[in-house]
């Protein structure tokens, strides 16, 4: 077939692309790009694979953000119009806020390709940098045929003879790439997962300070956008990683120095009750988020939903006071100092525990932590009180963090089991705890907004059923109880932690940490 070329008037597009902090659309294979012409021609939002093939596209919705402390993030219904394209994109990003990665500027050539009775069968569409936007490397062209609809065969066709001219060759990322390149970033650059490799050789002493410096890593990357209040999962990874530290120091600090681990256990601690506030009213606004979603009028949570933000901004800014503090310089400087630059190596005086190879005192107390928490879960019956399963909730927490601190030590197989079985009790026993707080928390504060007054009946109606929906969800999570724990208590479960730390064989890895 004769094919034809007829030239469509020239224009410039501004492209950008985003994706969340964490590199969620990356991660599931997307990449979502906003392309517009700088004055006139309203902005499209396109949805691309891996491989730059064009998924779905959307108009851009103004970038009126509501909840996020900066124009430089944007939430996904802010920009999103309601729709396939955000549906899709909703179970991904998930709470996290669209950051902006990269833009480029280029001069657009369009080819309309006719065929013989005059019929548009494709585009090709040529784009070309200008101004080299972020110093990229040179100017690449881009070369790209959009099919017309009902003439796809005919686009794959001229693909095919597009492929085989020597002068192109299929895209690898681009300017998207380059663009990333000269900020210093690549895709998949963040991940809050520990991903330690361990040799089972290195010293207890070594290994510990290891996974004390990546802890300190994650936290220091998450601060800033702590501080700008972007998202909520940044406060959530700050914690984490806290956390983490804290338990790594508790469980593992004989092999360092004891008044350093000491005095950086209190000065976690610190950390954590300064994050709790703002953290907890973040999980609140969730819940009366669920509660809307579950049947609840909005308009009635409305002035709930207000309170609890008008709290959380002040929270937010005592917590921002407390990241600029000077107890906050001093605990990150002691936190580095247990943490040194040169990891494998380590630095300070070794204790005994701390010469021995990390192969040896990791398996033991990774046993003992599990017993620690079976034992304890032995004791709960029907007639026992919430605070014993918080204090079970605490020994699996323990147990999931040794467990991702030395995942590479451990066999693949009977990791994944035990793995398993944690989650599903912990996922129970922090519902558990959950609502029970949440409920609490409502009480308290509708308390305080009855003796404020203003509030209309309505909405503490509303409170009320939010209230026993949450009680309802704890008493499921409670019945569920007795099973998940007997799961996890087993004597199936019981072998293959006895099977973990097993001689694996040296062609075999250990799991990557976090990962089933």
């Amino acid at each position: 077939m004769r094919l034809r070329l007829e030239t469509e008037p020239q224009r410039t597009v501004r492209h950008e692309w985003f994706d969340t902090f964490d590199w969620r659309l990356h991660r599931a294979g997307l990449t979502l790009e906003r392309a517009a012409a700088p004055r006139g021609d309203r902005a499209q939002l396109l949805l691309r694979d891996s491989g730059g093939q064009l998924l779905q596209a959307a108009p851009v919705r103004p970038a009126g953000v509501t909840g996020i402390g900066t124009r430089e993030a944007f939430s996904l219904d802010a920009v999103v119009p309601a729709g396939s394209l955000r549906a899709r994109l909703a179970p991904v990003v998930q709470m996290r806020a669209l950051l902006p990665l990269a833009r480029v500027t280029a001069r657009v050539r369009t080819f309309r390709v006719v065929d013989a009775q005059a019929k548009t069968v494709a585009r090709i569409v040529v784009e070309e940098p200008i101004g080299q936007p972020n110093r990229m490397p040179a100017p690449t062209c881009r070369l790209s045929v959009v099919p017309v609809r009902g003439y796809e065969d005919q686009a794959d066709k001229l693909v095919r003879r597009l492929k085989a001219l020597p002068e192109l060759r299929p895209s690898s990322g681009g300017w998207l790439l380059n663009a990333l390149g000269e900020v210093g970033r690549r895709p998949g650059d963040y991940t809050s997962q520990l991903d330690l490799r361990l040799p089972s050789t290195m010293p207890a002493r070594a290994a510990t300070q290891a996974i004390v410096a990546r802890l300190l890593d994650v936290a220091e990357i998450n601060m800033p956008g702590v501080a700008a209040d972007l998202d909520t999962e940044f406060l959530h990874d700050l914690r984490v990683s806290v956390r983490r530290a804290r338990t790594a120091l508790k469980l593992m600090g004989d092999a360092l120095p004891a008044a350093e681990v000491g005095r950086l256990i209190m000065d976690l601690k610190w950390i954590g009750d300064l994050t709790t506030p703002t953290r907890d009213l973040d999980a609140y606004l969730l819940a009366m988020g669920s509660a809307s979603a579950r049947g609840t009028k909005v308009e009635e949570l409305q002035p709930f939903q207000a309170f609890l933000r008008a709290r959380r901004q002040l929270s937010q800014k005592a917590l921002v006071r407390g990241l600029r503090s000077a107890r906050w310089s001093r605990a990150r400087t002691r936190w580095r100092a247990l943490a040194p630059a040169d990891r494998k190596a380590g630095a300070g005086v070794a204790t005994t525990v701390g010469k021995r190879p990390i192969g040896e005192v990791a398996p033991p107390r990774i046993a003992r932590a599990y017993r620690r928490a079976r034992r304890l879960g032995e004791t709960i019956t029907e007639a026992s009180p919430a605070t014993e399963l918080h204090a079970l909730r605490k020994r699996c927490k323990e147990l999931r963090y040794l467990l991702e601190f030395f995942a590479s030590l451990l066999n693949r197989r009977p990791y994944r089991t035990v793995l398993s079985q944690l989650k599903a009790l912990q996922d129970c026993l922090g519902e558990f705890q959950d609502t029970q707080v949440q409920h609490a928390a409502i009480d308290a504060f509708a308390d305080q907004m009855l003796t404020a007054g203003g509030t209309s009946a309505a909405t503490f109606m509303a409170m009320g059923r939010a209230a026993d929906a949450l009680e309802s969800r704890q008493s499921h999570a409670r019945a569920q109880f007795a099973e998940r724990f007997e799961r996890f208590a087993n004597k199936r479960t019981r072998k293959q932690v006895a099977d973990l730390t097993m001689a694996r064989p040296a062609s075999l890895p250990g799991p990557s940490p976090g990962q089933p």
